[in-house]
């Protein structure tokens, strides 16, 4: 008949902030690291784009002893993604995923105009995962560079609260543990 008023234990945090950052970063360095070809063939509309260069052998040896080359691309990559990477990419890309998601019309618009499909909130990580300061990106955005701090701050604010909420979800549905075990012995 009376409600149990005494206060519950909030569940631990499983994923520290700063686990979630860095966590986003390297979800994006990845991601940009196996970045697909074919994404601005598919994109370009009219326009046209050379399929990627294959190098051979002794153009990529070249291309190592080379030390003054300041062609972007023929340089070898600076993030290599460990397997760790690789295998808490799909759990790191679903936080992101569910951080303020577009319509189905917006997210076709912005690839019909060659543009990341992407939030605002999920761009500000982006950008700022392959490494631009907020300085940088209030000359892009033309915002002042402690408002996109704030904004990036709260975006991870985000992430760290889906990240622990779908953690705890999952640690409530394993076999063995609290409502999925059967109570009777035998």
């Amino acid at each position: 008949m009376y409600q149990d008023m005494t206060p519950r234990p909030q569940s631990p945090e499983i994923y520290s902030f700063a686990e979630v950052d860095r966590r986003i970063t390297a979800m994006v360095k990845t991601l940009k690291f196996m970045s697909d070809p074919e994404w601005r063939f598919l994109s370009a509309g009219g326009r046209i784009n050379w399929p990627a260069t294959v190098y051979d052998a002794a153009d990529l040896a070249a291309q190592r002893e080379n030390h003054d080359n300041r062609d972007e691309a023929l340089q070898p990559p600076k993030f290599k993604p460990s397997a760790a990477d690789l295998s808490r990419l799909d759990e790191t890309a679903s936080w992101f995923q569910c951080l303020e998601p577009l319509d189905f019309k917006t997210r076709a618009y912005l690839i019909k105009a060659g543009r990341q499909p992407l939030s605002p909130p999920q761009l500000l990580i982006w950008r700022v995962g392959l490494g631009a300061s907020p300085h940088s990106l209030s000359k892009m955005t033309g915002d002042h560079h402690e408002t996109i701090r704030r904004r990036h701050l709260r975006a991870l604010e985000r992430l760290h609260a889906i990240a622990n909420k779908r953690a705890a979800a999952g640690r409530e549905r394993l076999p063995g543990r609290g409502a999925g075990r059967s109570r009777r012995a035998g």
